[in-house]
Formats: structure tokens, C-alpha cells, sequence
């Protein structure tokens, strides 16, 4: 056992020779003088030295051991001291008598008459056995001498640092020494002696030949098989030993995640590398969920924890954290694991801990480190979308155009259904062609002219822009005995495909104090300050996938072109021109100057924490955390902005006479000003006792006891003020009374379906949310002898968002678990099993009501209505009262098996869990004669089963070549058990995917179609087989249940390859079990308007077609359609949902690290370049040609699908 008294007792396994220390403990240099540069707070500059103490001794002590003297020295010196307790328990004890006498002679009166000798190295004390001389030449055998060699160098280790304690031994004589605080090590070897070997735990040994060198430096590199293997898990309140704990625990350190770069969330990079977490990238999906869904109204998402204290909102986490500044990420998944954070922990608790300067015996010098990247990752690909071309979208519009059903002078005058006609180009030629406006052989040169046209390179070159995510992060760290730092200032650009910018800047210092044995503190501060510029296109008739593709921005000379008949029909808006005396052409190039934006967000965090000994095993524990974000965001639309111009005609009355003025109801000058501003704060204090008694290694106890309040609050403020003048920052006033209720007659165009336009006013809007928690807890945990180990804890929650009734606030949460480890009993003895250990749980967890629904208080909100006329100010009441109202309970199950094979070559868990949630919260039907129809209530169950495994594989270990695979694999299968609908459940509920009775809660129903009759219109089999045509036919029973739109099985797999300087890992992710709808045509009815998939011309045109085809036929009137067919039988059918399953080739890296000469040569300690590949390879179960990542599962749409992105990192440290 080795002691060094600014930090607590290590325990490490000796080599032959004594390791002093633990690697990486120390820098590559002790610098004898250091200022520490940190950041505190607000970029303030704190500048600690060292502390000065007396080098003088005085002792007076008789039969006391030499730790206790050692402790002395320390306390009255400073100097520290490293040994072998072994070595100094055999010295016995002594007897020492000095006053104001110094260090050497203290320490010679110490040793007098001992074995033993010291080395003093700036002020650290290493004590060693008393070494005997050698001479340069020794007697052998009678009359033959043999001569001595020296050999000297340097080791350290893959990063530059030198390396303490290290082994160096003769292979043949077994001649042996150590490396000191600098690396450095001489050995005098024998002529016989043909090799070194230098060894040193946790790192690969290695054999050096000799060949008559008299300098040998070595590199040591740790070793691949997992005997580094972290484990101490963190669950936010403590550090636990993994093998004392029965939870079911998943640890992610910062080696894994420094080279991911698909995003600057740390959840994200923790995808297929931890099982029981879903990573979820569809549209309408959660993303992140821990071993299923637990919730159907309330939060759904895992609880975040960073440095002991939850994030007030998971959105914060990316702004306030950099990946770069994450040490670990602890999954929490089964109750023991996560019960003790009570009412928050039903989604599962991920756990992160931030880096932390290494506390040093002398002062350090700082480290400075480097890491950035920046990734490619280009724009949408539009050819996902199967798209019509110009040309295929005209031929389309010319097969189904229908005059009579669409008369001209219908779609050109405005009526409640058409306020501002809008007739097509393709349209005006068939229009044209109809009236005899114009003859055929024109049309079709028109035609033409349209089918050659094609948007889509100007789409790109103007609306879009290709993305590029980009990182740069330096980070610092040093230290002292008293003081240690780590801190980091990073900057990201993130420039997204829709011309949107995000510039953010971080910094985040972390610094401990040791004040003494018994006192240490820390205190972390993070601040964040993020801008964000968006590209505002208001009023873009359409998408980029849904705009015709004839529809041109601009000239062949880039010249922006008008839009203005996409808007209204020409003539039309030559009217309403020149009765409004407004413009209303609209140039979309012209738009974007004639708005300015921006949104600005300052986050901070300040995290503190004291940890005090109060007695043997004893401490108490205090942590508070403070955490802010202050958002302020603008848009504005001056006076030529399209959107101002247009709103105003709707509130202009036409003159009387050619003569008059129009009526302006809004203002003629300025425009429209937006803001939203949201501040949100939330703040933790929490105060605990634990106790440990680690010197007992037969009976291991350790108890947690603790208090903690809890707050957080949100408010948002939004304005809207019409008439703004950005220059003056003034505006017009308006008659929001007028407006707002009685409205203008008369108006040049009315709104759609209005007799009278009234006006939106919505000037301002405020709202705000508090939540509040008070909590008890308590931990436990016993181990004995490293074989049973017991664990239990309790929390009990109270809230302001739970029921006034003390049995709905003071329910407790707890659980207990046990676990056994096998291999340490004595029966056991298979010898290729290092470890393996039992795990069984069962608990109890919460989740809270959402805010705002309802709680033990009326949910009430002001109202201005006619029906409070002369009363003052009106409340409505939204949600009644409920007393009873409770969160959210979920129980787990939890067995699992650790296990290590072959020397830990292979390692590993499985679990297997069952968890049942009740008192699922939503609104319920209650008896109207209460006055209300709906209150939020407890009202249903629902269960999750599933089994998680992780390998980890050490396949090939050599000195130049490892092979390294993780493999993490889940099932998860829910069920909804009970529910009280607000409703009676209806075909179409069905169909829409809500929650229901006894199916999972992520339900795929569809109809049992089956094709189309000779008339082209779908039929379908009901559930008593009957045939089905029309709506009205359908029956709740009939929707088929298809599937689950979430993945039943997920995972993924990594492998890690190292040759030389060289390491290559890929990462396959995948998703299965899961179905989809199909993207299939959904234009059945009315004008072509819009770009159409180009399936459209596969539909059913002629009797026969249906032996070929199951798309329906086009029926220009919508009345007409709805009489002879329900279309939904064929988009909502069992044939259009296929799988969803597909695996992806996530990412491929490729890092070199630089050799030893140079970065030295660049005065750095380490230096790496790297290039990633993300999703380049997938692989689908569906012939569709569908990323299922990119897709809607329920509605059955593609999404923007991003291409191949590559990435270009650097990391370095710095001397």
C-alpha cells in the first residue's frame, strides 16, 4: 500500500519493485515555482501560488511507527512522502529528538540503524530499501572479474508524461531498478544481459534489446484488455464502487467520445455504445429513450445530471456543455440505479461528469490542449423526394385538367373558399387552350417552354447553403496540493443547410481546494453565449419539395424574377392594387433584405461543493448549483416586406370614388416587430451524510442520508407591434379594440372564409411556470467479505405540482437489490472465468405532472370576452382542481449478470427487466353536472419488458497491433395495460396512433385493402370480411394492427484496430422490428397546385389498369370523389407499411498519432490528426429506397435526408 498525504489512500498491486505512485499523477515536469491561471466566474484572473511553509523539524517523539513521523514532516514541511507500507512496517518503530533542525537531519535520525534511503526531489520524499555499492568491477569466480554497463533513459508514456515507479529489469543477471519523478531510471547491467524489460501495471510490458546502447528511452502504452476497466459509477449523489452495487449501471468515459463529431450533444455520441438507451432520429419520435416509454402525457425523456445536479432543461445541455469537457457518462437503468432521484427518474437518469484538474504533491506545471474539427456535411438530397420533373408535372396537369369541374370564372373570382384566386402557369395554358384564347400548336409551345424549366439548382444556390458543423476547444489544467484547475474556452459554428447560423462560446473552469485531510471543495462555472442568424423567407409559396419546378428565382444572369402568380391571379391582383394603392408583387429574392433577425442566449451554471470529515468514515456532504439561460430573439419585416404589404390589404377599405383615398385600418409606414425573450432559472441545494467504512474489508458499509430543495421557473414575454421604424425604434398605434372584435367590412380582400376581417392582434403575450421539490433520501449498502453485497435506498418527493392530499405527496420511491459474487467463493474454480457476479433488483420510481395541466389548484387564465363586459377582467377555468392527483409510478425488475472470461479478453452483462408504470397521468371525461367536461387525473398502466447485453471483446493485444469490439444489443416490447379514454375510441384514432388498450404505445393500424375494383377506386376487407368502398362503412374493429413504429431491437457494434501509430474504428448502429407507412401518392382530388411524387403516374386510368396497380384514380371533384371511394383504404392500407428495420454505418475513423521525435521537435507532448465518415453504408429492409432516419413512420413522409459527411479533427497538448 502506497500513501501520499494530499489525497486519501490509494491501494494499488506492488510489481517486484514498488510502484510509488499512480500513472499519469504527475506532469512531464515539476515546476519549483507556478502561477495558476484559471477563470473564475466572469472571466475574473486568479493567481495562486503555492503555499510557503517552514522547512524546518521540530519532533520530540518515542516508539512511534514512521507513517505517523512521516505525517508530521508533512503537516510541518509540506514534503510529501511515497513508500511501501510493507517496507516500513518491518522498520518497526523509533524514537526521534530534533528542534528547528532540517529535513536531512530529521530523516537521517529517522533511518539511523534501518535499511532504508530517501531520494529528495523538489519537495517530494521517495523511500526506498538501502541499496548496496557495487564496484565497477566484481570477483565472479576466482581470479575472472566481470565488468558492469550502465544503461539510462527516459520512459513515459503515450501522451509524452513521464512515467514514476516504472520496472526496469536485466533479463538474464535480474538486475533491477525504477523510474524516479522525472522518468528517469540507470541500471547497471552484466555483459550477459541481452535485453530489458520494463513493466508497470496497467501498461503493456516491454523487452528492449540492448545491442550495446548506453541510452534507452521507452514509450509505454497502456493495455488494451480491459483491466482498466473503470469501476467507480457516479449516480449524482455518490461514487460507488461498481462491484459493491446490485444496480444495472452503464459507464462511458471521455476516450470513447473524444472522436465523435456527428454532434455537439453528448447523448447523441453515446449511440450503440451503451445498451437500454434508443437513439430515435424519425420525425414524431422521442428521441432519447432508456428501456422504453414510461409516460404517455408527462415527460418521457431521461432525467440529465451533470456534476450531481440535474439540467433544468435536456435543450441547455449542448449550450452549456462541450463533449471535450465530459470525463464520464454513467447510465442509470434499473430502480436501484435511479430510484433515488425519486420523482424524476421513471425515463431513466443519465449521469454526466465533468474533467478535473489533477491535485500534485509539488505545483504543476499548466497543460495546454487543443482539439477541433470541422465537419462537411452538405444539403439535402433532393432526388429522396422522387420528385416530378417540369416536364412530368405539366404532361400530369394536361391529363387530369377538368374545366367543367373547375370552371374559369370559378377559380378566378374570389369567394370564401378562394380569397385570392391563384391560377398556375400549366393551368393558364389549359385555361387558354379551353377558351380558344389561344390555338393548340401554342399551347404546346408553351408546354415546352415550361417542361424545360427546373428550379432545383436554384434552389440550392440560393434558399440553401451546404452545412458544416465546425469545433475549436483549448483546455487547460494544473495544480498544487492545495489547489487544482481545469478549464476550457471552445467556440462552435454551426451553418445548417437552411442558411440558418449558430456561433456559440464556452467557458468552463472547474477548480478543487484541499484545505486539509478532512476539507475540500470545488466549485465549477460554465457560460455559455450563443448568436443565431436565420434565413427569413416569409411567404414562399410552398417547400422546396413542394414548389412547382418550373417556378424560376431568377434569370439566366441571376436577375431575381417575380413569384406574384403564385400569390394571386394576375388580374385579381391588378384590382386589388389599385384599390389598396399597394404593390403586391412578391420577388422571394427580394425578401430576405427586407428583414433583419436575431436571437441572442446567455446560459450560465454555477455548481459548488463541500465535503467535510467529520469522524472515521464519516462525512458530511453539501452541493448547491445555480443555473440561468436568458434568451432574447427578434424578427422584423420592414415596410416592403411582402407579408406587410399583404396584411394590409386585407384591412383597407377601397375608395369611394376614383379620387378618394383608401381607408388605412393599419399603418401606411413601418413594419411588422417581433420579439420573444424567455428566462429561465433553476437552482438545487442539497445536504447529506455519508458514511464508509473502507479500512473493513470483510464487512463494507456504506449509508447515505440526505435532504434536498429544488426550484426551477421559466417565464416568456412575447410582443408584436405593426409600424415599427427600426431607425426611429417607434411605432403607429392601432385600434386593437376595433380590430380585434368588430372588424372591417368591406376590405379590398377578405381573409379566407370571412365576411368581415378581423384582425389577429396579438400584441403581447406573457406566461410563466414554477416547479418546486422538497425531498428526504437515504442510501445503503453492504458488502461482506466481496461476495453478498445488499443495496437499498428511499426518497420520499414533495411538489407543487402534486395534490394538496398528504398521501399524494409523501408517497415513497425505493428499492432494494442484492448481489453475489460468484468467483469469490471457494466451491468456485473454472479457470477461465475472472469474474462473475449476480444481480437482482426491484424499486420504485416517479415522474412528475406536467406543469400548467393541473395540480391540487384551479388552473385558471384571464380572459377579455364580451361576456365579462363591465365586470373588469374575465378568469377562465381550464382544468379543475384534483386533490388526489399524484405522479406518476414505475416499478422495475431487474436480474443481471456480470461476467469477465480469458483473463478479461471477453466481458460483459446481461439484464433482463420488467417495468410496470401506473397511475399514468392525462386528462379524463368527469361528470359535467361538476361544471367541467375533462380534468387531469391518474388513468391507466402501461409495461415494459426487454433484456439488455454488452460485450466487450479483446480479440488480438500485441506490442504494435490490437483488435478491440463493443457490442450492445436491447429488446424492448411495451404494452399499454389500462386506460381511461377522454373518448369513445374510433376508427380513425386508430389509424391516427393513439394509445389504446392492449397494444403497444407506439401503434401501426392499418386497413386490410385489397387492390382496386375495375373502376379504379380501393376496396378493403373489413373484420368480418365484408367489403369495404365508402367511409361510412368502416368500423372501430376494422384497422388491423400492423406493428410498432419503435424499434423492438437496437444496438450497435464497434471495433477498434490499432497498428503502430495508427487506429482505425467504425461504429454499425441499428434499429429493427419497427414498421412504416410507405410514402405513397395522396393526390386524388382538385388542382395541381403543387410538385407530386412522380408514383403519381402510375395510378389507375383505364378499366384494366387495376391487374397492374393498386393506386387509385384521379377524380377532379372532391364531392365526387368522397361518393365513390375512401382513398385512405389504399395510403392507410396493411400493403403500404412495410419495415422500418435498417443498420448504418454511423461512422469510420481513421487517427494518426505523430511519433515521439516529432512532437518533440514541436515542444508538444502529444499530436493527432483524424478523419471520420459518417453514414456511409446502409443497409434496409425495405425496397423502397427509404432511410428510415429521414422519414416520418406514422404519416408516412421522407424528410430532408442529409448525404455522406466528412470530418477533419486535430488534437494536441502542449509542453
Amino acid at each position: 500500500m502506497t500513501y501520499y498525504f494530499t489525497k486519501r489512500t490509494t491501494m494499488m498491486p506492488l510489481l517486484p519493485f514498488p510502484s510509488y505512485i499512480k500513472k499519469k499523477e504527475f506532469t512531464s515536469k515539476i515546476a519549483k515555482n507556478v502561477k495558476v491561471l484559471g477563470i473564475f466566474l466572469f472571466l475574473s484572473c486568479l493567481n495562486l501560488n503555492a503555499l510557503s511553509t517552514a522547512q524546518v523539524v521540530t519532533m520530540n517523539n518515542k516508539e512511534v511507527t514512521l507513517q505517523k513521523i512521516f505525517r508530521e514532516i508533512y503537516r510541518q514541511t509540506g514534503y510529501q512522502f511515497f513508500y511501501e507500507d510493507a517496507l516500513l512496517d518491518k522498520a518497526g518503530k523509533v524514537n526521534i529528538s530534533i528542534k528547528n533542525g532540517s529535513i536531512q537531519e530529521a530523516l537521517s535520525l529517522c533511518f539511523k540503524d534501518l535499511p532504508l534511503s530517501y531520494v529528495i526531489t523538489n519537495k517530494t520524499i521517495v523511500v526506498a530499501p538501502q541499496k548496496k555499492e557495487v564496484s565497477r568491477v566484481q570477483p565472479i569466480e576466482k581470479g575472472i572479474e566481470k565488468t558492469l554497463n550502465t544503461v539510462k533513459g527516459k520512459i513515459t508514456n503515450s501522451s509524452g508524461e513521464p512515467m514514476i515507479g516504472v520496472n526496469v529489469i536485466a533479463a538474464t543477471s535480474q538486475k533491477g531498478s525504477t523510474s524516479d519523478l522525472n522518468g528517469q531510471y540507470s541500471l547497471d547491467i552484466e555483459a550477459d544481459d541481452k535485453a530489458l524489460i520494463f513493466s508497470y501495471i496497467g501498461y503493456v510490458t516491454r523487452n528492449i534489446p540492448v545491442e550495446g546502447r548506453s541510452t534507452i528511452d521507452v514509450i509505454l502504452k497502456e493495455e488494451s484488455v480491459e483491466l482498466q476497466e473503470v469501476s467507480i459509477v457516479a449516480t449524482g449523489y455518490q461514487r460507488l464502487s461498481k462491484e459493491r452495487s446490485a444496480g444495472s449501471f452503464s459507464m462511458i468515459n471521455s476516450d470513447d467520445l473524444k472522436l465523435k463529431s456527428n454532434s455537439m450533444n453528448v447523448i447523441d455520441r453515446l449511440e450503440g455504445l451503451v445498451p437500454g438507451l434508443a437513439v430515435n432520429y424519425g420525425r414524431n419520435s422521442e428521441k432519447f429513450l432508456i428501456r422504453g416509454l414510461t409516460s404517455i402525457n408527462a415527460n418521457k425523456s431521461p432525467l440529465i445530471v451533470v456534476d450531481g445536479v440535474p439540467i433544468y432543461d435536456a435543450s441547455t445541455l449542448t449550450s452549456l456543455i462541450n463533449p471535450d469537457d465530459i470525463e464520464s457518462v454513467n447510465l442509470l437503468r434499473d430502480a436501484t440505479a435511479a430510484s433515488i432521484w425519486g420523482a424524476a427518474a421513471a425515463n431513466g437518469v443519465i449521469v454526466i461528469t465533468t474533467k478535473k484538474g489533477k491535485t500534485t504533491s509539488a505545483p504543476q506545471k499548466i497543460q495546454l490542449n487543443y482539439n477541433g474539427f470541422v465537419s462537411y456535411r452538405g444539403a439535402p438530397d433532393m432526388d429522396y423526394y422522387n420528385l416530378m420533373n417540369s416536364s412530368q408535372l405539366v404532361q400530369a396537369g394536361r391529363e387530369i385538367f377538368d374545366a367543367t369541374a373547375f370552371p374559369w370564372s370559378v377559380v378566378t373570382t374570389a369567394a370564401s373558399n378562394n380569397s385570392t384566386p391563384i391560377v398556375t402557369p400549366h393551368e393558364q395554358i389549359l385555361y387558354d387552350l379551353s377558351r380558344n384564347v389561344i390555338n393548340a400548336g401554342l399551347a404546346q409551345q408553351r408546354f415546352d417552354s415550361l417542361g424545360g424549366l427546373n428550379n432545383q439548382a436554384q434552389m440550392a444556390q440560393f434558399l440553401q447553403q451546404p452545412s458544416k458543423l465546425s469545433n475549436h476547444s483549448i483546455n487547460f489544467n494544473g495544480g498544487s496540493n492545495f489547489h487544482s484547475f481545469y478549464g476550457s474556452i471552445a467556440y462552435t459554428r454551426d451553418e445548417a443547410f437552411t442558411k440558418n447560423n449558430l456561433d456559440r462560446y464556452q467557458i468552463n473552469l472547474r477548480q478543487d481546494f484541499i484545505f486539509s485531510e478532512a476539507i475540500t471543495m470545488d466549485l465549477t462555472t460554465n457560460i455559455s453565449y450563443e448568436k443565431n442568424d436565420r434565413f427569413l423567407l416569409p411567404d414562399f409559396p410552398g417547400t422546396i419539395n413542394t414548389i412547382l419546378p418550373y417556378a424560376m428565382l431568377s434569370d439566366a444572369s441571376d436577375n431575381p424574377l417575380s413569384m406574384a402568380y403564385l400569390t394571386r391571379h394576375q388580374p385579381f391582383r391588378t384590382i386589388s392594387e389599385n384599390q389598396s394603392r399597394i404593390n403586391l408583387d412578391y420577388v422571394p429574392l427580394q425578401e430576405p433584405g427586407n428583414t433583419q433577425n436575431g436571437s441572442t442566449n446567455l446560459s450560465t451554471r454555477i455548481n459548488g461543493g463541500l465535503s467535510v470529515k467529520l469522524l472515521k468514515g464519516l462525512s458530511y456532504e453539501g452541493r448547491a448549483q445555480y443555473q440561468r439561460s436568458s434568451l432574447e430573439a427578434y424578427e422584423y419585416y420592414n415596410q416592403n416586406a411582402y407579408r406587410v404589404r399583404n396584411e394590409r390589404v386585407f384591412f383597407t377599405q377601397a375608395p369611394a370614388t376614383a379620387t378618394a383615398n383608401p381607408t388605412y385600418f393599419l399603418p401606411v409606414t413601418g413594419g411588422h416587430y417581433l420579439t420573444n425573450n424567455n428566462t429561465q432559472y433553476a437552482w438545487t441545494a442539497r445536504n447529506q451524510l455519508l458514511y464508509e467504512n473502507k479500512g473493513n474489508e470483510k464487512h463494507q458499509i456504506s449509508l447515505l442520508a440526505g435532504t434536498e430543495i429544488r426550484a426551477d421557473f421559466i417565464n416568456r414575454i412575447g410582443t408584436f407591434k405593426r409600424g415599427f421604424d427600426f431607425q426611429t425604434l417607434i411605432y403607429s398605434y392601432i385600434d386593437e379594440q376595433f380590430l380585434g372584435s368588430t372588424g372591417v367590412t368591406n376590405p379590398v380582400n377578405f381573409l379566407p372564409s370571412r365576411t368581415i376581417n378581423v384582425l389577429n392582434v396579438n400584441q403581447h403575450s406573457y406566461s410563466e411556470v414554477e416547479r418546486r421539490f422538497f425531498s428526504l433520501y437515504g442510501n445503503s449498502g453492504y458488502t461482506y467479505n466481496g461476495k453478498y453485497t445488499i443495496n437499498a435506498s428511499i426518497r420520499m418527493d414533495q411538489s407543487n405540482l402534486f395534490g394538496s392530499d398528504p398521501a399524494a405527496q409523501y408517497k415513497p420511491v425505493w428499492s432494494v437489490g442484492g448481489a453475489w459474487n460468484v468467483t469469490k467463493e471457494d466451491f468456485f474454480s473454472v479457470s477461465f472465468v475472472d469474474l462473475l457476479k449476480v444481480r437482482a433488483t426491484y424499486g420504485l420510481s416517479g415522474n412528475a405532472p406536467v406543469p400548467g395541466q393541473g395540480g391540487p389548484y384551479d388552473i385558471i387564465g384571464a380572459r377579455n370576452s364580451a361576456i365579462f363586459a363591465g365586470l373588469g377582467t374575465g378568469y377562465v377555468v381550464f382544468t379543475p382542481a384534483n386533490d388526489l392527483l399524484t405522479w406518476e409510478r414505475t416499478t422495475t425488475k431487474n436480474i443481471g449478470i456480470d461476467f469477465s472470461l480469458f483473463k478479461r479478453r471477453l466481458s460483459g452483462s446481461i439484464d433482463i427487466y420488467d417495468k410496470l408504470t401506473t397511475d399514468l397521468l392525462g386528462f379524463v371525461p368527469i361528470d359535467p353536472t361538476t361544471g367541467f367536461s375533462y380534468a387531469y387525473d391518474n388513468l391507466g398502466s402501461l409495461r415494459n419488458k426487454g433484456f439488455e447485453l454488452q460485450l466487450n471483446s479483446v480479440n488480438i493485444t500485441r506490442e504494435d497491433f490490437s483488435w478491440r469490439t463493443i457490442l450492445t444489443l436491447s429488446r424492448n416490447e411495451n404494452e399499454i395495460i389500462s386506460l381511461k379514454r377522454s373518448s369513445a375510441l374510433t376508427f380513425s384514432n386508430k389509424i391516427a396512433g393513439v394509445q389504446i388498450e392492449g397494444y403497444s404505445a407506439f401503434p401501426l393500424f392499418g386497413y386490410n385493402n385489397i387492390g382496386l375494383d375495375n373502376a379504379g377506386n380501393p376496396m378493403a376487407l373489413s373484420a368480418t370480411n365484408d367489403t369495404l368502398k365508402l367511409a361510412n362503412q368502416i368500423k372501430v374493429d376494422d384497422p388491423q394492427f400492423a406493428g410498432t413504429t419503435q424499434p423492438l431491437w437496437y444496438g450497435g457494434l464497434t471495433n477498434i484496430v490499432s497498428y503502430k501509430n495508427f487506429s482505425l474504428s467504425f461504429l454499425v448502429v441499428f434499429n429493427l422490428g419497427h414498421q412504416m407507412r410507405l410514402d405513397v401518392n395522396r393526390f386524388y382530388t382538385g388542382r395541381l397546385l403543387t410538385n407530386l411524387p412522380d408514383y403519381f403516374d402510375n395510378r389507375w386510368k383505364k378499366e384494366g389498369d387495376e391487374l397492374n396497380t393498386d393506386i387509385p384514380k384521379y377524380v377532379a371533384n372532391a364531392s365526387t370523389s368522397s361518393t365513390q371511394r375512401n382513398t385512405n383504404f389504399y395510403t392507410q392500407g396493411l400493403s403500404n407499411i412495410t419495415s422500418a428495420s435498417y443498420a448504418k454505418l454511423r461512422d469510420l475513423t481513421v487517427n494518426y498519432q505523430f511519433g515521439k521525435n516529432i512532437v518533440d521537435k514541436l515542444s508538444m507532448r502529444d499530436l493527432n490528426i483524424y478523419g471520420q465518415i459518417n453514414n456511409l453504408l446502409l443497409w434496409t429492409k425495405n425496397q423502397n429506397n427509404i432511410d428510415p432516419e429521414y422519414f416520418d413512420y406514422q404519416q408516412g413522409l421522407r424528410l430532408d435526408r442529409m448525404p455522406v459527411f466528412y470530418t477533419f479533427g486535430l488534437r494536441a497538448s502542449f509542453k
